[in-house]
């Protein structure tokens, strides 16, 4: 760090202070489409806190396979 850059933090607020929190979405939300149908009823049904995001996806790709494979 500059003796320049101490001095301005020392005056002012340091960059972390001012930064404003983003309020808006960067990309469509792919799961916006099928959250209130297939995800939710799996993440309210988890009564114990076990459901692993391993398996909503394993349910969600049973369901509908990937037109892409990886």
């Amino acid at each position: 760090m500059s003796v320049r850059t101490a001095q301005e933090w020392d005056l002012g607020p340091t960059p972390s202070a001012t930064k404003v929190a983003r309020d808006w979405r960067t990309r469509p939300d792919p799961s916006a489409a099928i959250w209130s149908t297939e995800i939710e009823p799996l993440l309210k049904s988890d009564t114990k806190g076990v459901l692993e995001a391993k398996f909503v996806l394993a349910t969600l790709h049973a369901k509908e396979p990937c037109s892409r494979e990886q």
